[in-house]
């Protein structure tokens, strides 16, 4: 008689927990300023920036997008400094994303001298 010792569901587990706790000391590290940290998290939310930045800008100059590419950045650094570890990696990717899209958006508005004189 064969036991089935579900050995699948345990090493996912501890993977889980593995990447947890890494994500964890990942987003500490940023807090604490740790240049490399904040590239490790930039270089896995990249891609992500940068499609919103090309579909946002549509045939715009590539100033546009390099703007709100960068604009993008300042929210996912943004979101790393203000999200709760508690909630776990998998809420950090909707609040994250949450953060970039309104620091695109705040790019993307004209400045007040702008909407006051029209288009300088």
């Amino acid at each position: 008689m064969k036991i089935s010792l579900k050995l699948d569901e345990l090493r996912r587990e501890d993977e889980e927990s593995v990447n947890v706790r890494t994500f964890e000391r990942l987003l500490s590290a940023v807090r604490q300023g740790d240049f490399q940290a904040r590239e490790a998290l930039l270089q896995e939310y990249m891609p992500l920036i940068t499609r919103l930045a090309r579909k946002r800008a549509g045939d715009a100059a590539t100033s546009k997008v390099n703007s709100l590419i960068e604009a993008g950045r300042q929210g996912l650094f943004s979101a790393a400094r203000h999200y709760r570890i508690s909630k776990g990696p998998a809420h950090f990717k909707l609040y994250a994303l949450e953060c970039i899209e309104k620091y695109m958006d705040r790019s993307a508005r004209p400045g007040f001298f702008q909407r006051l004189l029209g288009r300088c």
